[in-house]
């Protein structure tokens, strides 16, 4: 399943591969950072206990209004016309109740460049993009409906669920390489130090640089390219590749070729 919306640094093109390093054998699956939520989607259930969690209280009201407000959701969203004026007024007023602000929030990040909330840039298919948005809604909903949806720091949520069966997906605001600046006060080192001391397993992904490697030199790191889907690089409209890590605390090749395994299997 796919999520509704785009976000700075989201896994959309990435999700299939992190997939493949998250072992099957865990009780409690945690994201600290979870942005939108593409890994967390990705499965149908990743294990008995799922927990989302983000800072941004605009996250958290969008994905609590999926859940528990999905047909009410769909009609507001489904009422607003697909305009640079309607975007611009949306940014500006964001909405009294959680479904006004849920609805307003999915608007103006689909229909903005680089998810970044500034330029309008429309759908292709204008209307038609945003019913099947709508349709989504009542699936998103019952993937949801089990998840634990958090608003609080990652300090707290990994002090709050840490245990030998708990496995933490970390996506934190990475270190640089990017064009966005949410990233500029995020503490690495305070992270770092915090996973240090966890009683269970974590994935962390990164970008790729000479600092964060030597942070973590003591971890088992994979690197791994994708596009940068942002930039052209030359007229044939190619994509500058863009180097990514993914860290953890336990042996990850030897959990790919499990996933590997378990795929061939079925």
């Amino acid at each position: 399943m796919n999520s509704i919306i785009p976000w700075v640094g989201g896994k959309n093109y990435l999700k299939k591969t992190i997939a493949n390093y998250i072992p099957k054998d865990i009780m409690t699956y945690v994201e600290p950072f979870g942005g939108a939520g593409w890994v967390l989607l990705y499965k149908d259930k990743w294990a008995e206990t799922e927990v989302y969690n983000d800072l941004d209280e605009r996250l958290v009201n969008m994905f609590r209004t999926i859940k528990n407000y999905p047909e009410e959701l769909a009609k507001e969203l489904g009422d607003y016309p697909i305009d640079k004026d309607t975007f611009h007024y949306f940014l500006a007023y964001s909405g009294e109740t959680d479904i006004e602000k849920a609805a307003r929030f999915i608007y103006v990040q689909s229909l903005s460049y680089g998810a970044k909330a500034e330029t309008y840039i429309p759908f292709h298919n204008g209307s038609k993009d945003f019913q099947n948005k709508c349709r989504q809604l009542i699936s998103l909903s019952k993937r949801l409906s089990d998840v634990i949806i958090e608003n609080e720091s990652y300090e707290v949520i990994i002090d709050k669920y840490d245990n030998e069966n708990t496995f933490f997906y970390c996506d934190p605001p990475y270190s640089r390489g990017v064009k966005y600046n949410v990233a500029r006060d995020f503490n690495h080192q305070l992270l770092k130090k915090i996973l240090d001391k966890i009683n269970c397993r974590f994935l962390l992904s990164y970008n790729d640089n000479s600092e964060i490697r030597e942070l973590y030199k003591d971890y088992d790191i994979v690197t791994f390219e994708r596009h940068n889907t942002l930039i052209k690089i030359n007229k044939t409209d190619k994509r500058s590749p863009y180097k990514e890590l993914l860290i953890g605390n336990y042996d990850l090749e030897a959990i790919k070729n499990i996933s590997n395994q378990i795929e061939i299997d079925f």
